[in-house]
C-alpha cells in the first residue's frame, strides 16, 4: 500500500520548502507510485540565488529502519535535494541532463527496498561505479547539509513531533567515493575545505575539481629509493605506466612499445607497461597511469631491462612461468588476453562439481554467486568486472544452462553480453549463450550467434550442433545436415549428432530435437518415460516456440491490463470482478502461449473466487493482491494483504485444487522434513562485525543465507538436480566456509533472552502445557513467529521455547515467557524491540538478557519502568 502525507503534513513539508528553498512554480509528477508517491519540486534561479533547486516531496511519509543505536535521534524521515546551475536543461529526457532526477527518484525509494536508511554523510556509487552520463565523470552520491556548518539538521516538525530531514545530494567522482569509504564523510569534506582552487560542490559543476585525483600517490617505492639501473640508454625516457605497477606494486605484466605522436617525441620512449590485469573502465580513468622514466620503471621491475631495445610495434607478456616473452602478430594498442579473477583453487571446485554423467550444476552456481558476491563485498572486483570474465562466464552459462530451468537460462542471457568483447576465437561461449536464448524463446538471436560462434572456432563441435537444429528451423535443411556432418568429422560416431540427422531427415520439430539428453542412457529413459525428470524437460522446451493462436486464447481467457511479458516473466493486472489482482506467470511468453486452456480458466475461476472471499486468520481481514503461477504451471501461490496493506499471508493451492498456508509447511528455522538435515550455520567474528552463512534445503531447492549479524543479509537459491546431491553441496558449502574462518559458535558464548508480557490468569498443572485463553495464545503465536523471523532473517538467533508462570507484581495474573538463544544479546534486544513496534501491543513487555556463562537474568528493558521481573 502507497504510504502518503496527511493532508496537514503535507501542507508543513511544501511551506518549509518554500521557506528555505524557494518558491517552486512546476512539479514533476510522479504518474505511478507503488510504495510511496515521491514528486519533484522545481524552484527556479532568481538573482539572489543564480542556480535551479529540486527538492523530493513524498519520501518522508515513509518512516526508514533506524539502527537501534540511532533510536529517539528523529532520523527516520528525510527529503532530498539538489542543486543545478541556472542553464542546465531542466525538462530534458537526455541522460546527459536527466540523471539528477532520476537519482533523487533511486534514492527516495532506496530505504524501502533495502529496508534501512539514508542519512548524512551516507554515499551510493552507480553500479560498477560507472559515470552517470556520457558528460561526466560523476559516479556516486553524499548526502550532506550544505548552507549549515556541521551536523546541525535542516528540518520540518511534523504535528505529531517527527522530524522530516532535508539533506543536499552532492555528486562525487568515484575516487571521492572510495576515499570517503575508506575515511569518512569528515575527512573528504576537508579535502574540499583545504584545497587551494576551493573546490565549489554546489550547484553541480560537471567539470569540477576531482580532489582526490589531485592528492599525491603514495608509491611502493620512494624517489629517494630509487637506484641508477638504467645506464647507456640512447633515447629520451619517458613512459606511461598505470598505478597497478607504481601504487600497488604488481610486476610488469604486459607492455608494449608505440611510434610516440611528434609532439611528444621529446620526451616519450613510447613503452607503455600494466600489470595486466586492468579493466577498461580502469584504463579509461586517466587518475589511474602517469609519465615515469624508464629507470623507475626497471626499479619497480628489472625483468623489462632486457625489453627495452626492442622496435616500436613490439608487445610483451608474462607467460605462466613468469618470464616475460614476445607477442607475435600483435596489433598496435591491442591489450593481451583476459586474465580472470578465478584463481586455480576456485577453477578446481568448480571442475570437482563436474561428472561425465551428471554435474552438480546447483553447487557449481551457489558457489559462483558467493565467490561475485564476497569479491565485490570485498572490494577486490566490482560486479561488472566479474560480469565481463570470460572464465567466470563460460563456467556460469555452463552451470545455469545445465539446471533446465527458464528463469536460469534468463539469467545467462542476462550475463553472457558483458563478456562478448573477450570471447574472439572461443566456440564454447557461442555455444552456451545460443543455447540459453534458444529456451528464452529468442530463436533469431540464437541462430546468429551459433552461426557467428562457427566463425570464431569452426573446430568447435558443438556448436555445428546448434547451428544444425536453428538452420533446420528456420528452413535450411540443407544447411542443418550439412553442420551435422561437419559435427561428425569432428565427432566421428556421435550420439547426438546422429540422432539430430535422423530427427532432421524425419521433419522434426525444434522442440522434438531439444526433447533430448546427451547420455545415451539418460535420452532413451526420457523417450520410454522413465526418468524423472520429464516433466521439468518438458516445462523448460514449452518456452522455446511462441504458439500465437495460443498466446491470443490467453489474452482472450484473462483479458490482461498492462501486460508485460519476458521480464524475465509475464505479469499483468488481472480485473477479478471489481477487485484488481496482480498476475505474475513464472515463465517466458512462449511458454505460456502453451498452456492448457482449460487448466487456464480454472485458473481464472480460482482468482476470481479467491478475490471475492476475504480470508480471516487471528482475527485479522486479508484481500487477495497477488496471484503467482509456477514455473511449471502446476500450482499457484495466492498472496494476501490486511486492509492497511501491513501484513502479508501466502497460501498455494495445489493441482488437487487444495490451498494451505505457506507459513505452515514451510519455515527455515525449523528442521526439515523427509529425513534431510535442518539449518547448518556458521559464524566468524571479522573485527567488530559478526559475519554469518547458513544454509538449508527444501525439497530440491537448497537456500544459502549470509550477511554480517543484525542485517538481513542476501539470499541465494538453487535446485539440486540429484537426489542425493544436497550432501554433495552441503560438504562443498562447509569446506568454502571452514577454510573462510567461520565455525560453529561456542555453545558457551551464547547469550539467553526471555521475553516476558503479562497475560490473563491461567491454571498451571505440573507435566501440563497450560491452556491459554484465545487473545493470549494469538499473542504467544504472533510473538512466536515475529521473533522467530527476526532473529532467524538477521542471523541472530532463534526462538528455543516458552512457558507460563505466575506475576510477581500482586496483580494474580500470568505472564508469557519465550525463551531465544541469541549471539548478541543486545543487538537482540534492540532487534526486537524494532520488530514488535507496530506488530505487538508492548504494554507491559519485558526483556530479560543472560550473558553467557551467567547464572541469572538481567532485566534490561521494561515498558513501564517496574522491576518486578522474575522466572
Amino acid at each position: 500500500m502507497t504510504e502518503f502525507y496527511t493532508e496537514r503534513e503535507l501542507d508543513l513539508v511544501q511551506a518549509y520548502i518554500e521557506n528555505t528553498y524557494g518558491m517552486f512554480e512546476s512539479v514533476f509528477h510522479e504518474v505511478v507510485s507503488p510504495d510511496i508517491h515521491v514528486d519533484i519540486c522545481v524552484i527556479p534561479p532568481v538573482p539572489e540565488r543564480n542556480y535551479y533547486t529540486l527538492v523530493t516531496l513524498g519520501m518522508g511519509a515513509h518512516r526508514m529502519n533506524i539502527p537501534g543505536e540511532l533510536a529517539g535521534m528523529q532520523l527516520e524521515r528525510a527529503e532530498l535535494a539538489i542543486s543545478l546551475p541556472s542553464d542546465w536543461k531542466i525538462d530534458s529526457e537526455d541522460e546527459r541532463w536527466y540523471w539528477p532526477i532520476r537519482w533523487l527518484k533511486i534514492l527516495a525509494r532506496l530505504p524501502i527496498e533495502e529496508d534501512s536508511w539514508l542519512g548524512w554523510g551516507h554515499t551510493v556509487s552507480n553500479p560498477g561505479q560507472l559515470p552517470f552520463a556520457e558528460n561526466t565523470g560523476f559516479a556516486g552520491m553524499i548526502l550532506l547539509n550544505l548552507d549549515q556548518s556541521g551536523r546541525e539538521k535542516r528540518v520540518c516538525r511534523l504535528p505529531n513531533g517527527d522530524e522530516v530531514n532535508f539533506y543536499d545530494m552532492v555528486p562525487l567522482y568515484r575516487e571521492e567515493v572510495d576515499y570517503k569509504c575508506a575515511n569518512g564523510a569528515d575527512e573528504l569534506l576537508r579535502l574540499f575545505e583545504c584545497d587551494p582552487e576551493k573546490v565549489c560542490i554546489m550547484p553541480v559543476d560537471l567539470n569540477r575539481k576531482n580532489v582526490c585525483i589531485s592528492r599525491e600517490k603514495v608509491y611502493a617505492i620512494k624517489p629517494e629509493e630509487m637506484e641508477c639501473l638504467l645506464t647507456d640508454w640512447p633515447g629520451v625516457e619517458g613512459c606511461l605506466a598505470t598505478d597497478r605497477i607504481t601504487v600497488d606494486g604488481m610486476p610488469v605484466g604486459y607492455c608494449y612499445r608505440e611510434e610516440p605522436e611528434e609532439n611528444c617525441k621529446d620526451w616519450d620512449s613510447g613503452w607503455r607497461f600494466m600489470a595486466g590485469d586492468e579493466s577498461d573502465a580502469y584504463m579509461d580513468d586517466p587518475g589511474c597511469t602517469s609519465i615515469y622514466t624508464l629507470n623507475a620503471i626497471c626499479n619497480y621491475d628489472m625483468e623489462v631491462l632486457p625489453i627495452l631495445n626492442s622496435p616500436y610495434g613490439t608487445a610483451f607478456e608474462r607467460n605462466q612461468n613468469g618470464e616475460l616473452v614476445r607477442l607475435r602478430n600483435w596489433e598496435e594498442g591491442q591489450m593481451p588476453e583476459q586474465k580472470s579473477l578465478l584463481g586455480p583453487a576456485e577453477i578446481q571446485f568448480l571442475e570437482d562439481c563436474v561428472d561425465e554423467a551428471d554435474g552438480y550444476f546447483g553447487r557449481m552456481a551457489a558457489y559462483l554467486d558467493e565467490f561475485i558476491q564476497t569479491g565485490v563485498r570485498e572490494g577486490r572486483f566490482t560486479e561488472r568486472q566479474a560480469r565481463e570474465d570470460l572464465q567466470i562466464a563460460l563456467w556460469y552459462s555452463y552451470a545455469y544452462n545445465n539446471l533446465d530451468e527458464y528463469r536460469w537460462y534468463y539469467s545467462t542471457v542476462q550475463w553472457m553480453p558483458y563478456s562478448e568483447k573477450y570471447a574472439r576465437g572461443c566456440g564454447a561461449w557461442y555455444y552456451r549463450y545460443s543455447v540459453a536464448l534458444v529456451y528464452c524463446g529468442r530463436l533469431r538471436d540464437a541462430l546468429d550467434y551459433a552461426e557467428r560462434g562457427i566463425l570464431e572456432e569452426p573446430d568447435y563441435p558443438w556448436i555445428w550442433l546448434q547451428a544444425a537444429k536453428l538452420r533446420c528451423y528456420f528452413g535450411d535443411k540443407e544447411g542443418a545436415l550439412a553442420a551435422v556432418e561437419r559435427g561428425l568429422s569432428l565427432e566421428p560416431g556421435d550420439y547426438e549428432f546422429l540422432t539430430l540427422r535422423q530427427e532432421i531427415e524425419a521433419g522434426r520439430s525444434l522442440e522434438e530435437m531439444e526433447f533430448h539428453y546427451i547420455d545415451a542412457e539418460a535420452d532413451q529413459d526420457l523417450q520410454d518415460g522413465l526418468n524423472p525428470d520429464e516433466l521439468s524437460k518438458r516445462a523448460a522446451i514449452r518456452g522455446i516456440c511462441l504458439n500465437e493462436d495460443g498466446l491470443n486464447q490467453f489474452q482472450q481467457i484473462f483479458q490482461p491490463i498492462d501486460w508485460e511479458a519476458d521480464a524475465p516473466f509475464c505479469s499483468f493486472t488481472m480485473d477479478a470482478d471489481g477487485y484488481e489482482v496482480e498476475m505474475v506467470f513464472c515463465m517466458n511468453q512462449a511458454a505460456v502461449s502453451k498452456l492448457d486452456p482449460e487448466w487456464l480458466v480454472s485458473c481464472r475461476e480460482l482468482v476470481r473466487q479467491k478475490a471475492k472471499m476475504h480470508r480471516f486468520k487471528e482475527g485479522v481481514t486479508y484481500a487477495l493482491r497477488l496471484a503467482t503461477v509456477s514455473w511449471d504451471g502446476i500450482t499457484v501461490m495466492l498472496t494476501y494483504e490486511d486492509e492497511e496493506g501491513q501484513r502479508i499471508l501466502q497460501t498455494v493451492v495445489e493441482a488437487d485444487g487444495e490451498e494451505r498456508d505457506l507459513d505452515e509447511s514451510y519455515d527455515p528455522i525449523d528442521e526439515q522434513s523427509n529425513g534431510l538435515p535442518g539449518m547448518i550455520k556458521l559464524y566468524k567474528q571479522d573485527g567488530d562485525e559478526i559475519h554469518y552463512a547458513e544454509v538449508w534445503i527444501d525439497d530440491d531447492i537448497v537456500t544459502e543465507h549470509i550477511g554480517v549479524l543484525g542485517d538481513t543479509g542476501e539470499v541465494t537459491e538453487c535446485r539440486l538436480d540429484a537426489a542425493d546431491g544436497w550432501q554433495d553441496y552441503l560438504t562443498g558449502f562447509l569446506k568454502a566456509y571452514y577454510e573462510d574462518g567461520y565455525d560453529e559458535w561456542p555453545e558457551e558464548d551464547f547469550f539467553w533472552l526471555v521475553v516476558q508480557y503479562p497475560i490473563e490468569p491461567v491454571a498451571l498443572k505440573e507435566g501440563e502445557m497450560p491452556n491459554l485463553p484465545p487473545a493470549d495464545e494469538r499473542l504467544r503465536e504472533t510473538s512466536e513467529n515475529l521473533l522467530n523471523e527476526t532473529l532467524g532473517w538477521t542471523g541472530l538467533g532463534i526462538v528455543d521455547g516458552w512457558e507460563v508462570g505466575p506475576s510477581l507484581d500482586g496483580s494474580g495474573r500470568s505472564v508469557l515467557n519465550l525463551y531465544c538463544i541469541v549471539v548478541d544479546g543486545n543487538m537482540a534486544v534492540q532487534t526486537i524491540l524494532r520488530a514488535l513496534q507496530n506488530e505487538i501491543d508492548r504494554s507491559g513487555l519485558k526483556i530479560a538478557v543472560k550473558m553467557p556463562m551467567d547464572a541469572a537474568y538481567a532485566l534490561v528493558y521494561s515498558d513501564d519502568g517496574s522491576q518486578d521481573f522474575s522466572l
